[in-house]
């Protein structure tokens, strides 16, 4: 059943990134007629990327909430700190436009992108920290989606 699984979401231009492990507790296991746990793919289309501080934030908290800590003391944040998917798309093709191997134009912010954006801040004079922004997108003249 899963390598059918598999095929046909190939064949819809899906792509399998990871695997996933479910029924893990076997308490329900009677109630859904299994008697193991079971793995399956986890596919491009399937996952939602956080923007990497975001996601430490979100885990960190987590984390305190387990331990007994309270809610955040300050707000979230109301303005978003990622760029906008399209504004992630033109920077990727932008880079690649420059020479660097950024052959993917998904929006997604990988390891890799994240060292070119490095590169790219310092070559203009900004903080090197890697995540993508506005006055980064300005300095490379990219255009970038209204706001």
């Amino acid at each position: 059943m899963s390598a059918e699984i598999l095929k046909r979401r190939r064949a819809r231009g899906e792509r399998p990134i990871g695997r996933k492990i479910g029924f893990t507790n076997r308490l329900i296991w009677d109630e859904y007629r299994v008697s193991s746990p079971m793995w399956g793919h986890v596919y491009d289309h399937t996952v939602i990327w956080l923007d990497e501080p975001v996601a430490r934030l979100a885990i960190g908290h987590l984390s305190d909430l387990m331990q007994g800590a309270g809610s955040f003391k300050t707000p979230w944040p109301v303005q978003p700190t990622q760029l906008p998917r399209d504004d992630r798309v033109a920077l990727q093709k932008k880079l690649a436009a420059l020479g660097y191997d950024q052959t993917r134009f998904s929006a997604h912010i990988d390891f890799k992108m994240r060292d070119f954006v490095r590169a790219e801040q310092k070559k203009h004079g900004l903080v090197t920290d890697g995540q993508p922004n506005a006055a980064l997108m300005d300095k490379m003249g990219v255009k970038r989606q209204q706001p």
